[in-house]
């Protein structure tokens, strides 16, 4: 579901020629809030030039996916 969804975000953005140059998928890819808060979304969308450590600013959009294992987690630990 994860890789799908990602290939569907992927896609509209290359639809989008004003978001093409700039906006790109991550998977899983840890989101640095504050030196005491890091998050590991399941998909962002961050702008700007490629990311190859952490994401370091406020992504565009950011997607978690429920899962029955990681449901309470996620809508209690990461909220």
């Amino acid at each position: 579901m994860l890789v799908e969804l990602g290939g569907i975000f992927r896609n509209a953005i290359k639809a989008n020629h004003q978001c093409q140059s700039c906006a790109k998928v991550y998977a899983e890819l840890d989101w640095v809030i504050s030196p005491n808060t890091i998050v590991r979304p399941d998909l962002s969308i961050v702008c700007g030039p490629l990311i190859e450590k952490h994401i370091d600013k406020v992504p565009a959009i950011i997607v978690e996916l429920l899962s029955d294992i990681t449901r309470d987690r996620d809508l209690n630990y990461k909220r």
